[in-house]
């Protein structure tokens, strides 16, 4: 009877014993259910957070290229503007540069007349010396 009830107790331990190593068991692998979900948690926000990354990043990309194609359309424009004012300015010294030649033109063609117009006075005030000296 002895051997039996030492047996007992001894495979009673051994159960208590077991129960608290499955117990230990549980609770590891409650813990260990926790991180693999933080872990999963942790790598979807990496993941989420790498994709607003690349998000931002192509919005970045077409932000900058519409910049400089806004930019390019503006230097082009700019240009055409520049160009538009130099052939203003080409035509504008040009008919100055035609009125000029007009008015010197005229005053050429005055000086013309009014060195005709004096000579006649010049020869009519000899015909009329010469009416005085010989009456």
């Amino acid at each position: 009877q002895k051997i039996i009830i030492t047996m007992l107790k001894k495979s009673i331990m051994m159960v208590r014993k077991s129960i608290i190593v499955v117990k230990k068991s549980i609770i590891m692998v409650k813990k260990n259910i926790i991180t693999t979900t933080d872990k999963k948690n942790i790598i979807t926000k990496v993941m989420k957070n790498i994709i607003m990354v690349k998000k931002s990043n192509t919005m970045a990309k077409k932000n900058t290229i519409i910049m400089l194609k806004k930019n390019i359309i503006t230097m082009v424009e700019n240009i055409a503007m520049v160009k538009k004012s130099i052939i203003m300015v080409k035509k504008s010294i040009i008919m100055v540069q035609k009125i000029i030649i007009t008015m010197v033109k005229k005053s050429i063609i005055m000086v013309r007349k009014s060195i005709i117009m004096v000579k006649k006075n010049i020869t009519t005030a000899k015909k009329n010396c010469q009416k005085k000296e010989h009456p």
